[in-house]
């Protein structure tokens, strides 16, 4: 594949493309700038735009949804409240998104935006895809629909989650874990 052609970038918590790298560097201002996550030949994982030269002097938006980012995560910042009955306040700096499970939400801020998707809003997938995926949280007892919240504003946003059922909250890096935990 050439350096012109094939290349990805993260809109709304979707992955967009193939697209030319010149395409991507007309679209960027409108996405993001130099912080959307993009993906191309010679990238081996998700990147944000800066990080590559070809698109190292897109302006700079708010940053993108990092959900597409199957390897990379930024670290969250987080409060946990609460002893028998925990819940989690979690602060997304501008553009970031965090993932949850549909009625989890206790409150959110102003300037966060709630968006139900039917699928795994972090992978490119089709109906079926979808369908499959959604089958599979079903079958676990899992809602069929996943929430994203994001914080659409200029400054920092909280969103608070918590369980119906009593317990603790376990923190966990993923990073250390492979990458996911099935439980």
């Amino acid at each position: 594949m050439s350096a012109e052609h094939g290349w990805y970038y993260v809109k709304d918590g979707q992955t967009v493309g193939p697209v030319t790298r010149e395409e991507l560097q007309r679209l960027l201002p409108q996405v993001g700038g130099s912080h959307t996550l993009v993906w191309g030949p010679g990238a081996p994982q998700w990147v944000e735009a800066r990080h590559i030269a070809a698109f190292a002097g897109a302006p700079v938006g708010p940053p993108p949804s990092p959900g597409a980012a199957r390897k990379r995560a930024d670290e969250i910042d987080y409060e946990i409240f609460g002893d028998d009955m925990q819940f989690v306040e979690i602060t997304l700096d501008p553009g970031e998104v965090v993932i949850a499970e549909a009625g989890s939400m206790m409150y959110m801020t102003d300037g966060i935006q709630m968006q139900t998707v039917f699928g795994d809003p972090s992978k490119q997938q089709g109906f079926f895809g979808k369908l499959f995926e959604a089958g599979k949280r079903m079958i676990t007892g899992e809602s069929l629909f996943l929430t994203t919240f994001g914080a659409t504003g200029t400054k920092r946003e909280r969103v608070a989650f918590a369980s119906p059922y009593p317990g603790k909250i376990v923190p966990m890096d993923l990073v250390g874990l492979g990458g996911e935990i099935i439980c």
